[in-house]
């Protein structure tokens, strides 16, 4: 392989600290198994970023945990009234309690099938703290992505981003000289220098 060639790389799956710790704390707080929904989107080329999740009434096990369809329906419903775009719900999050994390092929292969949107990203995480990730693709052609890192990123919320683009608009004047002031002693030090 070359030098300048491109070096493919697995997607990352980015999540703000806030965000992450209503993950961990959801999973500690359930006795058994624990699940619910997200909003994410992609960033930047190829990785995605975790913005919110949700938790919904549902029934959980030990082993298992199944969510209130009636209760998502009418979260989604909610949303299309609000103005909001029911399509950033791409994630699918879920806990193993204390078992290990990986996709069981029964359960966690089933509930991702079930999803009718082009792509769908899925976490699941355990009271160890140990994550892992995917993404499955299902249009054009199904495929999944497995063992994707879940990684905490400090991005600034868009209120945040706002109150800062206008604190910099306000304060900071940028500016291009017509021409770069330069010190004649220091050039010409700099000249003799160069000749000998």
């Amino acid at each position: 392989m070359k030098k300048d060639e491109y070096l493919p790389r697995l997607p990352v799956i980015y999540i703000s600290p806030e965000v992450k710790i209503k993950l961990d704390t959801y999973i500690q707080l359930a006795e058994g198994e624990i699940s619910g929904l997200g909003s994410i989107e992609i960033f930047g080329k190829q990785d995605f970023l975790i913005k919110d999740l949700y938790l919904f009434n549902q029934t959980c096990t030990p082993s298992d945990t199944k969510l209130d369809r009636k209760a998502v329906a009418r979260f989604l419903y909610q949303m299309i009234h609000e103005g909001n775009n029911p399509a950033v719900i791409k994630l699918w999050w879920h806990s193993h309690a204390d078992m290990p994390v990986f996709w069981s092929v029964g359960t966690d292969e089933k509930t991702i099938a079930g999803f009718r949107n082009e792509w769908m990203v899925s976490i699941v995480g355990n009271k160890a703290g140990e994550y892992l990730g995917r993404v499955d693709i299902f249009k054009p052609i199904r495929l999944s992505v497995d063992k994707l890192e879940l990684r905490v990123i400090l991005v600034p919320d868009e209120e945040m981003r706002k109150l800062l683009a206008e604190e910099v608009a306000g304060k900071v004047v940028f500016t291009i000289p017509k021409e770069i002031p330069v010190n004649p002693k220091k050039a010409s030090l700099n000249k003799k220098e160069r000749n000998q």
